[in-house]
């Protein structure tokens, strides 16, 4: 996945010979490298590339053009390369960076170094920010505060870790078992591990063995010769002579009446009374002896430092050596038994020894890679199934007698230390360790669980992360974290006097004002906004969150980590370092890139690191890529780079705000390129009245007040209401795929959008929507606009004007009520009809025209379902005739028969007029030569 020992030729030591590519947009680049590499991994690292043709002197490869890289021309210093639009490339050392994201930009530049300060002097002002300090707890709810001020979803990541080590565990039954560790830590569990309780040891020297014969009868041994009974579970214990003042490793009973101890110096007690007297016995070694196993009667096995391995075979008064393979001279830290002939020892180095004659020849295993040199703990529950435990936080398994192990967890870190593992079953396996690490399977190893918070309250410390979210809109399982430590730490009192400034109120206010400055924004991926406690102790807030992750199968595509970016360490007081763990990766060379992209005007210094000292580690070390950000490397700071370093003088007045805000910003593009933000699209038109039905909106009006319908996968968005003037806009839609529609009224029908629109569909899902509507793809068109619809409808609500006096008028469209109170409230006057005299009447009906008296000027409403074409009966002579829905040209007029008009059309305005255009609501005059049919048709517009 990493770059490493590619070498590329530039003059002497570089040469590169480009050709432009003839096919597609690639560009062909031939690299001459040395030491016979494979591209393998350099293509990884530049994804928009592939081998044309590659031997053992060069490759031939094409590169997309104006995509950017950082490439490392050797291990250090760090470069980008720019592929422009051009027959050569060009090799920049300080250039080439890409065009910047412009949401990106914005952001950087919105970074405050105002509000970093007020971060920073807030957090300085608590006095200490020490993991056992009540003011860190303070500082705790400031930022989360903070986070939810600026809208965010925040929440306390309360986690667990214990004040003690835990050494040793023994279970009697599946339910029954207990702890013993520092402090005189005694404590039982009745539950199988789901709960435990403190028991009263009566001491505070360090317990490193516990042995119980049965529920009620057990045995504890620690140091200074310190040996405790109980004869109630652990209800008290009574300290039991032993002669001796030698630290006592562990303890073990074949029976209610023998038992052995073994400890330090070579010392081995023996006691056959249930511990009553305990004697010393010769076991022929100095060296420590850290554990034993009492297999029956007769047979027991002990062993220690320098490879010593012990066994007696007379119930442990006598003991002879046995021989560990060649080359095995480490401490071997523990053993397991099945019986007298099968037994398995682990210890320094890796070491795996296996026997199946009873110790006469010991067989070394192999053991996974990735493992710490110290194995600390073994248990076999039969002759297959075993578990082993490594100082780093690996629990191996093996299924076939330790022929072959597998990692079963991983926990590496700076605070997990496993120091021993047990089995109470072939299902219940518990594994313990430094700060009161405590794993338990319940299925064979498949599901490790922490149960480190179900000890004893005295026994844990509970600490909390802040945690806020910014959910992404495409990809929400993917994420990418900003991280820095708020508690703080000083040498002369760390819980009094540790303002923390530069260490690290730097780093935590860079994440608080990357939090603030993209609140409200999206991002294709999820962002986290982390401050982590514990740093200072050991990354227990980082170490619990990234494994957490891990364990839970959260995707993390990157962490950025800021701790302490305010102090200028050097001359050139724009100089940061950045830096991975143990190996280099992507971050790093990225950080290169956005800086130059976004003009943040940093220094940088790459490494990779090997301390870890930060909360970048654990993200490391549980498989993710991690980026530190820094003011210099932890070997410069801890040789005096930074003087305020871990000091009551650390305060805000010793920085350089200038360098926070470029750290910052630093951070900021970082995270922001990771989380990819979203350019936003938008979606809008207009709703149209297509009064003549063409599927045309030309010289049409509007529609206000429809609702228009935002479906993303059939579930919906968003709704809104075409406006005054018929329009209507989704904005700040995310990139995806959408279906708009809208809702019909009631006998309204849909002319637009036509059947062959491009973005035409009739998959709806709305109530009352059209069967037509528009699926538009935003991820490749981040606007569309004129989406229209366009209606029509047989019910129409028009208006038509009358002067005041005599007017001629008809209806033009069906109604429900004909009555002349209904149809023309404001007449004065009956209305006339003409039937060769004319005839007064109440009720009105279509096809025919009247006269009707108005005393003012009138605007009329008529309401009902519109008449596009009409046949109007005529008798020979003087005819009063109505209208339609639309104008109409006298020519258009057709007869039955042919011939039948013997007159002008006429109108009344104040006087009668030659009509060419019979006009809706009004009436007209006309002469027929014969009895017979005036059709009237709507002209409709092509």
């Amino acid at each position: 996945m990493y770059i490493r020992k590619f070498f590329f030729i530039i003059g002497l030591s570089f040469l590169f010979s480009f050709l432009l590519a003839q096919e597609s947009k690639y560009i062909t680049v031939e690299i001459q490298f040395k030491e016979n590499q494979s591209l393998e991994t350099l293509l990884e690292f530049l994804p928009k590339a592939y081998v044309q043709q590659q031997d053992n002197e060069k490759a031939i490869i094409k590169i997309l053009p104006q995509e950017f890289y950082a490439i490392r021309a050797s291990t250090y210093p760090y470069k980008v390369l720019e592929i422009p639009k051009s027959e050569f490339l060009e090799y920049k050392a300080t250039k080439g960076a890409g065009l910047p994201n412009q949401v990106i930009q914005t952001l950087v530049n919105n970074v405050s170094q105002d509000s970093l300060a007020s971060y920073i002097l807030t957090l300085q002002n608590f006095g200490t920010r020490y993991e056992y300090s009540p003011k860190q707890d303070s500082a705790g709810v400031y930022i989360y505060n903070k986070f939810v001020e600026w809208g965010l979803q925040a929440e306390f990541d309360t986690y667990a870790f214990g004040t003690t080590t835990i050494y040793d565990i023994d279970f009697v039954s599946p339910s029954i078992g207990w702890l013993v560790g520092t402090g005189g830590m005694i404590v039982k569990t009745t539950d199988a591990g789901e709960s435990w309780f403190s028991q009263p040891s009566g001491t505070t020297l360090e317990l490193y063995g516990v042995d119980f014969i049965d529920e009620n009868t057990g045995f504890a041994v620690g140091q200074s010769g310190l040996i405790l009974k109980t004869t109630n579970g652990g209800s008290t214990w009574v300290t039991q002579t032993s002669g001796v003042t030698n630290s006592l490793y562990d303890v073990n009973f074949v029976d209610s009446q023998l038992g052995l101890i073994v400890g330090s110096s070579g010392r081995i007690l023996r006691t056959t009374n249930g511990g009553t007297n305990w004697s010393t016995i010769t076991s022929g070694t100095t060296q420590t002896l850290r554990e034993l196993q009492f297999v029956d009667a007769s047979n027991a096995w002990a062993v220690g430092t320098s490879a010593t391995i012990r066994r007696s075979t007379d119930g442990g008064l006598t003991w002879t050596a046995q021989s560990p393979p060649a080359g095995v001279t480490n401490y071997l830290r523990a053993v397991s038994f099945i019986n007298n002939q099968n037994g398995w020892i682990v210890g320094d180095g890796k070491v795996i020894l296996k026997t199946t004659n009873g110790g006469i020849n010991w067989v070394r295993k192999n053991v996974p890679a990735g493992l710490d040199s110290i194995i600390r703990g073994v248990s076999f529950t039969d002759l297959q199934n075993g578990w082993a435990v490594d100082y780093s936080g690996i629990i191996i398994k093996t299924t076939d007698g330790g022929e072959n192990w597998s990692v079963t967890y991983s926990h590496s870190g700076w605070s997990s230390r496993f120091t021993n593992i047990k089995a109470a079953n072939i299902n219940n396996v518990y594994a313990c360790g430094s700060y009161g690490y405590l794993y338990k399977t319940s299925n064979g190893g498949n599901e490790w669980i922490n149960k480190t918070s179900s000890l004893p309250s005295q026994y844990i410390h509970i600490s909390n992360n802040i945690v806020a979210t910014i959910q992404g809109s495409v990809h929400p399982e993917k994420e990418c974290v900003i991280v820095a430590h708020y508690d703080s730490y000083s040498r002369t009192n760390p819980t009094v006097t540790a303002p923390g400034a530069n260490d690290n109120a730097t780093g935590t206010a860079a994440v608080m004002e990357a939090a603030r400055v993209c609140a409200g924004k999206l991002f294709e991926n999820t962002i986290r906004f982390v401050a982590v406690s514990g740093e200072e102790l050991g990354m227990f807030g980082s170490d619990h969150y990234a494994f957490k992750a891990r364990d839970e199968g959260r995707n993390i595509i990157g962490a950025i980590n800021g701790d302490m970016i305010g102090y200028p360490t050097t001359a050139d007081t724009a100089r940061l370092v950045v830096g991975s763990y143990q190996t280099t990766n992507r971050l790093v060379d990225s950080s290169f890139v956005y800086n130059q992209r976004y003009g943040i005007g940093l220094t940088l210094t790459a490494i990779v690191d090997f301390t870890g000292a930060s909360d970048y580690g654990p993200f490391a070390l549980a498989g993710y890529d991690a980026l530190d950000v820094a003011e210099a490397t932890a070997e410069e700071i801890w040789g005096g780079a930074d003087p305020y370093y871990h000091t009551p003088q650390d305060t805000y007045d010793k920085l350089k705000p200038s360098l926070i805000r470029k750290g910052a910003q630093l951070m900021l593009a970082s995270v922001a390129e990771l989380a990819k933000p979203v350019v936003l699209g938008s979606i809008n038109g207009k709703i149209y009245y297509d009064l003549n039905r063409d599927s045309s909106t030309v010289g049409d009006s509007t529609l206000s007040g429809w609702v228009v319908k935002l479906y993303k996968n059939g579930i919906l968005q968003d709704r809104t209401i075409s406006d005054e003037n018929g329009y209507y806009n989704f904005k700040n839609l995310p990139r995806d795929t959408y279906t708009v529609e809208e809702s019909l009224h009631t006998n309204w029908y849909q002319s637009i959008p036509r059947y062959d629109h491009p973005n035409f569909t009739n998959t709806i899902y709305g109530e009352n929507a059209g069967k037509k509507a528009y699926v538009l793809d935003l991820t490749t068109n981040t606007d569309f606009n004129s989406i229209d619809f366009g209606n029509y409808s047989k019910i129409l609500l028009q208006t038509y004007h009358y002067n005041s006096g005599w007017n001629l008028v008809s209806i033009p469209i069906k109604l429900e009520d004909y009555s002349l109170n209904n149809v023309f409230p404001n007449s004065n006057s009956n209305a006339f009809k003409y039937d060769g005299g004319y005839i007064s009447t109440t009720t009105l009906s279509n096809q025919i025209g009247y006269w009707l008296k108005f005393q003012n000027p009138s605007d009329i409403q008529l309401y009902g379902e519109e008449i596009n074409t009409d046949t109007i009966d005529v008798k020979a002579g003087w005819n009063l005739i109505g209208s339609i829905i639309e104008p109409i040209h006298i020519s258009s007029i057709t007869t039955i028969p042919d011939g039948i008009i013997g007159s002008n059309f006429y109108e009344y305005l104040n006087g009668y007029k030659k009509a060419d255009i019979i006009m809706p609501g009004k009436g007209y005059w006309i002469k027929a030569n014969s009895d017979g049919k005036l059709i009237l048709t709507k002209q409709y517009k092509k």
